[in-house]
């Protein structure tokens, strides 16, 4: 996994961006914000979780002064990622990957549990598994759970926060003045619960944008606070999760393939340490990091909106 990008000053500015974050009081202003951005739009919760039928709630002030452990927990969650990153700059390529994807499985879970509430209150899986081993990787199978799971409760967080997402059987468009969600036909697992490595791999995310751009016009909802290719990046997030998720497992249980994989003796096994390292560089510099730190300003900055 490239060790030049683990010392990445880029990466590096992306990481310094959250140290703030890691304290109680920037942190718990940060919730306040956000509890009174998304006011206006706390009925999507209710009516997302009817569709999907999972109960998910939104932060309320007195619910967070009633349990100060909630955020103490998102503090940790942030503090473990920041120090797995870390940890990952040290460490051989045969180990990197693993850290890295719980590095990201940590920063995920801050992200999520600083917007919303789930039942139960924390996801006791990852949300996916490797259904099938390969050595001809491309056969790998990753499994989605549908019901719960940290992988679906990111997909529940960007789609509340506006995103148009392939990995979701909703999506948000405006009719009639009025935020709804309507059955996604392009969804990326319509009609299977998996996707091989070679699909996820060839998933590609800018065409997708096109796609729903041309279908819904101006009844898609735009992520502003992200800005421009909103859709594009955050479908690259979730797609670039999978694949370092993928490549963590590769690495901790199949130690051997891992190594082979890293010294691209084939096409196949060149173009996935190619893809891992892709991941990595933009979850950390040009996506994830970034797209969540935009979100973050928007909100400290009282621009946040959710409109078409």
């Amino acid at each position: 996994m490239a060790r030049l990008f683990f010392e990445d000053e880029n990466a590096s500015q992306r990481w310094r961006y959250y140290l703030h974050l890691s304290r109680f009081h920037p942190y718990t202003t940060l919730q306040k914000q956000i509890i009174k951005v998304y006011e206006p739009y706390q009925s999507l919760i209710s009516k997302y979780s009817s569709e999907c039928e999972r109960n998910i709630h939104p932060l309320e002030t007195q619910y967070l002064e009633e349990h100060p452990e909630v955020s103490l927990q998102n503090i940790a969650l942030l503090k473990n990622s920041m120090q797995l990153w870390k940890d990952a700059s040290n460490t051989s390529e045969a180990i990197a990957p693993v850290l890295h994807h719980y590095c990201f499985h940590c920063f995920i879970s801050f992200f999520i549990y600083t917007f919303f509430r789930w039942e139960p209150e924390h996801t006791k899986s990852h949300g996916v598994r490797l259904s099938k081993w390969s050595e001809n990787i491309p056969e790998i199978e990753i499994q989605f759970i549908e019901k719960g799971g940290l992988f679906q409760r990111f997909v529940d967080t960007w789609t509340l926060l506006g995103a148009s997402l392939a990995f979701s059987p909703v999506m948000p468009i405006f009719e009639e003045d009025e935020i709804i969600f309507i059955k996604n036909n392009d969804y990326i697992l319509k009609d299977k619960k998996y996707l091989t490595l070679k699909e996820l791999t060839e998933f590609k995310p800018r065409e997708f944008e096109k796609k729903v751009l041309k279908k819904f016009g101006d009844k898609l909802i735009k992520c502003h606070f992200i800005g421009g290719s909103a859709i594009m990046q955050v479908n690259n997030n979730l797609k670039n999760y999978l694949i370092l998720y993928l490549a963590s497992n590769i690495a901790r249980y199949r130690p051997y393939l891992w190594e082979i994989i890293l010294d691209g003796k084939t096409f196949e096994y060149s173009n996935f340490a190619r893809d891992s390292t892709t991941a990595l560089y933009d979850l950390s510099i040009n996506n994830l990091l970034g797209n969540v730190q935009d979100l973050f300003w928007s909100i400290e900055n009282q621009y946040f909106s959710i409109t078409h």
